[in-house]
């Protein structure tokens, strides 16, 4: 047995693709010829500011690599607790939770950008403590 339920102008048959009232199917809706072009406007700007966001937290982190691996490399070399793994670890917690409230107050980053300083600084310490262990060594050009 079909079931037919009359919606409007179409007949909606159990099962079925709905068909208008003659018996062919829906005429399909056309969108505004402008409406996909305002559309992508629109979000351009989303868009934008996601890869300024990236580009930002990709920079925040090499900063915080880099110099915890200079430090550690430089200056740190003697300190035998500096070249503990656990110090890397300890290094990286600290860095985030102070960027944590800093990624708050500035545009485009949030708190994943400070995880990622954190990480980025405790792998620098980790990647320094490395380098003094296998005894490179960065000349001052003389």
């Amino acid at each position: 047995m079909v079931r037919r339920v009359a919606r409007d102008d179409y007949t909606v048959v159990s099962g079925a693709v709905p068909r208008h009232a003659g018996g062919c199917p829906p005429p399909k809706r056309r969108a505004k010829p402008g409406a996909l072009l305002a559309r992508i406007a629109s979000n351009r700007g989303h868009h934008m500011s996601v890869l300024i966001g990236l580009a930002v937290a990709f920079g925040v982190s090499w900063v915080g690599y880099s110099a915890a691996r200079r430090l550690v490399r430089e200056r740190l070399r003697y300190v035998a607790a500096a070249l503990s793994p656990g110090a890397a670890i300890l290094a990286g917690l600290i860095a985030a939770i102070i960027a944590y409230p800093v990624a708050w107050l500035l545009p485009f980053i949030g708190p994943a950008t400070a995880l990622g300083f954190g990480v980025g600084t405790g792998l620098g310490a980790r990647a320094g403590a490395a380098d003094v262990k296998r005894g490179y060594r960065v000349s001052d050009g003389g």
